[in-house]
């Protein structure tokens, strides 16, 4: 059974048995399809691992007749879920706080880096020092860049992989039913071409971060007669 048969056989069960949130439940069907396709499962393997639609569309309607009598304990679920989604929310919040930190580290970098190698003066900050070690500092921020850029994308993804997680869970515990929804990877989904590339892009840019940061530290405290070279140079000195 392919993709196409698989989703249209559930289609026809859950119309044939009544159940309303049928277009939910497709949609997630669907994406469960493209994520697993996406990692290089056939469709076929994709639907032999799957539930049985006509089970799948029995465990709805079985739970829509429940409905009634299980209202007063849907209510003590809701609001035991909504105190926990406040929680919830709320760690989401910070978490995605810690991408904008990473990703304000990142463009930061950036700019520090461009006004180094620059040669722009930047003497009410720091005063001004020898361009080797302007370079060699600017290099070490450039790769800093990179490496938070990096965690700023796979932070985002994984977060939001998470926030997915949970919301299944959401759909599951208020459906009171295990085989209303397919099962949800963990990991968040990325092409094995873009996830090497970033791989090798963090591994790259901590290896040059390391070097260039300790070679400018290094180099600017022998150029400073090695003796403390922010004091040599009366950094942070207004």
């Amino acid at each position: 059974m392919n993709k196409d048969s698989y989703l249209n056989e559930l289609k026809n069960k859950l119309k044939a048995n009544h159940v309303e949130e049928k277009d939910d439940i497709l949609a997630e069907y669907e994406e469960h399809f493209r994520m697993k396709m996406a990692d290089g499962y056939s469709e076929e393997e994709i639907a032999a691992r799957l539930i049985n639609p006509m089970e799948i569309a029995l465990s709805y309607a079985q739970m829509n007749e429940q409905k009634a009598g299980r209202r007063s304990a849907l209510i003590i679920t809701g609001i035991g879920l909504f105190f926990a989604d406040i929680i919830v929310v709320m760690v989401f919040i910070l978490l995605y706080a810690w991408v904008a930190v990473l990703g304000g580290l990142a463009l930061g970098s950036v700019g520090i880096s461009g006004i180094l190698i620059g040669n722009y003066d930047i003497s009410p900050v720091i005063s001004v020092f020898p361009y080797i070690g302007r370079l060699t500092l600017g290099i070490s921020l450039i790769a800093l860049a990179v490496l938070s850029a990096v965690g700023t994308v796979y932070c985002s993804l994984y977060i939001t992989q998470l926030g997915k997680s949970y919301l299944r869970w959401h759909k599951k515990t208020l459906s009171a039913n295990g085989l209303a929804y397919p099962p949800l990877s963990k990991h968040p989904h990325i092409k094995d071409k873009i996830r090497r590339r970033l791989r090798s892009a963090a591994l790259l840019s901590v290896v040059v971060f390391a070097v260039a940061f300790l070679g400018s530290m290094l180099l600017l405290f022998a150029l400073a007669g090695f003796r403390p070279f922010w004091h040599h140079w009366n950094w942070f000195i207004h």
